[in-house]
């Protein structure tokens, strides 16, 4: 629950202090609903509480470790004041070490201080976003970092969607994420790149989509945006704005060679692509548009791309992404393989080549890197060893098969 306020706070553009008083009184009737649960039941079942030998009493574990409380004393009430929380973080991290000095038995040297860390980092649960994101070398310098804006947020709860506007249609978060890209665009040697990110496609007013075209031309960085996530999507597109979704992006000047549509897989009436119209399919060929699909994410909720084979013959680049954990490229290929057999009822459409490449080279050329993705003279991609020495890969008579199908490699092979 603290995690949570933390992420409240950071996503509504709130005080911790207030997303505190909101939760307060939940919070409390959650945990007196506990305790007297547990009590009633301990009651029924004639439970006595556990007494151990040498066990202390809270007045005693106060005495020996109560000043260890400080840290926590000076994290809530840093935040309370209005410091942000990596300086509560930072303040309460110093006050554990200073205040472990005051007995010998809480002391922390420098090793146990050090294996705290590491064994914190070992328990934190990773926070993933739900955005797509783009294939991207290690070494390569290609690390996007993605400046969001919405006017309108999408925030799902108890397996719906709610929308709610942000203050002012978006417009101060969208000039902070100019702002940021042009800050940040080409630090350390190039070695850090940026990317316009204004968020779903139906959370968007046609001036925020307009005005996030106007500032890609100037600062020449790519444009990401959910697209094509849901039939609910399409259907308020339609609704709002009379157009299809590639229509309302054609409307807005979105289309183009550093353009990426996260998902793709509703773009249609009941998503299949062939029922796009002649002028959508010849739109997104000719200005050269990305879609970044992400088949384990939409597998695992029961949708399917339908489908990259057919993207493929009418011209249409495509890039792979994972979107949320696993973070396993190979896995992604692996889907996207099988669910276009699955799409097409075909087994000989959805070639493990065709993946590969969607993987590597697709994913390079949407972000406008023309020197990732492939090995060739004056390119900075990495090359990737896999193992072939294991059970599943034997025999390797294709080294893509090997890498795209449920005979495959995995992360663990590399």
């Amino acid at each position: 629950m603290g995690a949570v306020a933390f992420v409240l706070a950071e996503f509504l553009g709130v005080r911790y202090w207030d997303v505190v008083k909101a939760a307060a009184a939940p919070a409390a009737i959650y945990f007196v609903s506990v305790l007297a649960m547990v009590h009633f039941r301990s009651c029924k079942r004639r439970l006595l509480p556990e007494v151990r030998e040498g066990q202390p009493t809270v007045l005693e574990a106060l005495k020996r470790r109560g000043h260890l409380l400080i840290p926590l004393v000076i994290l809530v009430g840093a935040l309370v004041v209005g410091y942000s929380p990596i300086f509560a973080a930072v303040a309460g991290i110093a006050a554990i070490f200073v205040l472990s000095w005051i007995r010998r038995d809480s002391r922390l040297t420098p090793a146990s201080f050090l294996g705290a860390f590491e064994d914190g980092a070992a328990g934190t649960s990773a926070l993933q976003s739900r955005s797509p994101r783009s294939p991207a070398s290690r070494d390569s310098g290609a690390i996007p970092a993605r400046a969001i804006a919405r006017s309108t947020t999408a925030t799902t709860a108890g397996g719906g969607v709610f929308y709610r506007n942000y203050p002012h249609d978006g417009r101060e978060r969208f000039e902070a994420c100019v702002e940021f890209c042009c800050q940040w665009k080409g630090r350390f040697d190039d070695r850090l790149r940026t990317m316009l990110a204004p968020g779903q496609i139906d959370t968007c007013d046609p001036r925020l989509l307009k005005d996030t075209r106007r500032y890609a031309d100037e600062l020449r960085i790519p444009i990401q945006l959910h697209a094509g996530q849901s039939p609910n999507e399409f259907a308020r597109i339609g609704a709002a704005r009379n157009r299809t979704s590639i229509e309302y992006m054609m409307e807005t000047g979105l289309l183009g060679p550093d353009f990426i549509i996260g998902h793709g897989q509703i773009l249609s009436e009941g998503g299949d692509a062939s029922r796009m119209g002649a002028h959508e399919r010849i739109a997104l060929s000719e200005s050269g548009t990305t879609i970044c699909h992400l088949p384990w994410c939409k597998a695992r909720r029961g949708g399917v791309i339908d489908s990259i084979e057919k993207y493929k013959d009418m011209g249409i680049r495509q890039a792979l992404g994972t979107d949320t954990y696993p973070f396993d490229m190979f896995n992604e290929m692996r889907m996207a393989s099988v669910m276009c057999n699955v799409a097409e009822r075909n087994a000989l459409v959805g070639l493990t080549q065709d993946v590969f490449h969607m993987a590597t080279v697709g994913g390079a050329d949407a972000l406008g890197r023309a020197d990732l993705g492939r090995l060739a003279a004056g390119c900075k991609a990495d090359i990737v060893f896999v193992r072939i020495d294991t059970p599943k890969a034997a025999p390797v008579y294709d080294p893509f098969k090997f890498l795209g199908t449920p005979r495959t490699a995995t992360m663990s092979n590399v």
